[in-house]
Formats: C-alpha cells, structure tokens, sequence
C-alpha cells in the first residue's frame, strides 16, 4: 500500500517549530491540518483500530495528540 508524502504547510511548520512546542497537546482539527488530513481522516482512524494515525492521548472525555507524535508519525512515513 503506498503512502502518500504529507507536506508541512507553513501553518504546520509554525505549530511543530519551537523546540518547547514538541509536547504541546492538539485537538483533532490542529492535528489533521498539520497532517494534511480531514479530521473525519483521525477520527476514523482512532475508532477503527488500524494504527494508521499518530498516537493519541485521552485527556478526559478530549481527545489530544502530541506535537512530538505527531512529528514521529510523519518521520516514519517519509
């Protein structure tokens, strides 16, 4: 299955950059745009299992994802 390159935009970039911003936790919508991906994209993702997402954390009822994760998952698709 082949995967698709994501492309940081400059939006991305700004959100990911600082060193200090690596743990810096983001909702679906932060997450998908830094992904390139529709939120509906991480939501199914997270529900179905498939590990196909950046890992997520649940700040109660929240759902979150780390910069730092995010930044991991694009590194292991590139």
């Amino acid at each position: 299955m082949a995967t698709a390159a994501i492309n940081l935009t400059d939006r991305s970039r700004e959100v990911l950059a600082p060193a200090d911003a690596l743990d810096r936790l983001l909702d679906t919508d932060e997450a998908a745009h830094v992904c390139g991906l529709s939120p509906r994209t991480l939501r199914t993702w997270r529900s179905d299992g498939s590990g196909k997402g950046p890992a997520f954390v649940r700040v109660g009822a929240a759902i979150r994802y780390r910069a730092s994760d995010i930044q991991t998952w694009i590194s292991r698709l590139t």
